[in-house]
């Protein structure tokens, strides 16, 4: 024939088993009247080329899902080269900014924020490359919106051999959330305080039902002695709490809101007292059951007279019939 060779990519196997990706090239030496003399045939390993080929389609794999999230994430990710320039800016971190990724990439944090805070900014970069390992933090940014807290994740950008070239990081806008969990610590604190300072006998508990805030009307009526109950176990305050009282103590922790206008308590020492009181639950920031707040009222005296009064009137009608 006219071909004088040919080459092709072919996958072979060694004696051991093992896959083999070889170049097989097959080359016609000819006579001086043109008519084929013999063939020269060579084989080349080309299984490390055939890796790195593999390896770019990966990485251009991994590129196009990272652009892909990133396009979508409400998060702001962003990528520094080791001179803290700008190598990828996503959308949101774009928009939180007020700026188009094109007017950052190439540029530093001068380009963003006032001298000092860039300054702040990029020193926590170098450390973060220098230490090699990811940090999180929170950090208040002045933004599009106004002032802001994020959540912030940095980590060392590496190449295949382990070296430090830049930097990546995540960061996420709490701002609502700080406000709400400040909102919130506000609310306990007046809760607190307002426990603390009620006319009535009140106490707050967490889950094991150890004291976190108590009126002193109920230090007085409850307390049993102790100067101080914070911190104090009920259960060890008053270890001859009914069974029954205990039940109701859990129902509360279950979310539960009770109350009874009329409970007798007969003490270990005997005495009696009758109780009018409520339960109800308290939550914590993130919704949860956080324990129980009781209030209670000693009516002993007033329902001592009511039953005398009931006895006397007893007694008044059975002389009279």
């Amino acid at each position: 024939g006219e071909i004088d060779g040919y080459q092709i990519e072919k996958r072979l196997l060694r004696k051991d088993g093992t896959p083999l990706d070889c170049a097989l090239a097959v080359r016609c030496v000819r006579r001086p009247d043109g008519m084929a003399e013999y063939f020269v045939k060579t084989v080349r390993d080309i299984s490390e080329r055939k890796r790195l080929d593999q390896a770019q389609v990966e990485r251009r794999r991994a590129t196009g899902l990272l652009n892909a999230i990133a396009a979508v994430s409400t998060d702001a990710i962003f990528v520094k080269d080791q001179a803290g320039r700008y190598l990828f800016f996503n959308n949101e971190a774009a928009r939180a900014l007020n700026r188009h990724p094109e007017e950052v990439i190439g540029k530093d944090d001068s380009v963003l924020y006032p001298p000092a805070v860039a300054a702040r900014i990029m020193a926590k970069d170098q450390v973060i490359m220098a230490g090699g390992e990811a940090d999180t933090y929170e950090e208040v940014l002045e933004t599009a919106a106004g002032e802001r807290t994020f959540l912030t994740t940095k980590g060392p950008l590496k190449d295949g051999d382990g070296q430090t070239i830049g930097l990546y990081g995540i960061a996420r806008d709490i701002s609502e959330r700080k406000l709400n969990e400040e909102r919130l610590r506000r609310s306990q604190e007046q809760l607190l305080l307002f426990i603390e300072h009620a006319p009535v006998s009140i106490a707050m508990f967490d889950r094991e039902m150890n004291y976190l805030a108590y009126s002193l009307r109920w230090l007085q009526d409850y307390g049993r002695g102790y100067p101080n109950l914070l911190g104090r176990n009920h259960y060890q305050v008053n270890p001859d709490i009914p069974e029954r009282w205990k039940t109701i103590l859990r129902q509360g922790l279950a979310g539960e809101t009770l109350s009874n206008d009329s409970d007798h308590w007969l003490q270990a020492d005997g005495s009696q007292h009758w109780l009018r009181w409520a339960v109800l639950p308290w939550r914590d920031t993130a919704g949860a059951i956080g324990g129980i707040i009781i209030s209670a009222e000693d009516t002993t005296e007033r329902e001592s007279a009511t039953r005398a009064l009931a006895d006397s009137r007893a007694r008044l009608a059975a002389i009279i019939d």
